[in-house]
């Protein structure tokens, strides 16, 4: 096992996470967080690391916008 961690608070774009918008989801960096936006009821979107990493720990913060109105967030894992 490796000591070696990765970490991104989206301060910067430099590890160049998934940015680009279509009628079902959008990804792009906003106010200092990363953001997927699906568009679409009853579809799933999600991005994938921008790094070669093997996670056996993970820990992340995530909110909904303030008038979410369902729909679920989580992490999937290999």
């Amino acid at each position: 096992m490796t000591d070696e961690m990765f970490f991104d608070d989206f301060s910067s774009t430099q590890l160049d996470w998934a940015r680009s918008s279509t009628d079902i989801s959008g990804y792009d960096y906003t106010n200092g967080m990363y953001s997927i936006h699906v568009k679409q009821p009853n579809y799933i979107s999600w991005s994938e690391l921008p790094v070669a990493f093997t996670p056996y720990e993970i820990e992340f913060d995530a909110m909904t916008p303030a008038d979410n109105s369902g729909g679920s967030f989580g992490v999937l894992c290999n």
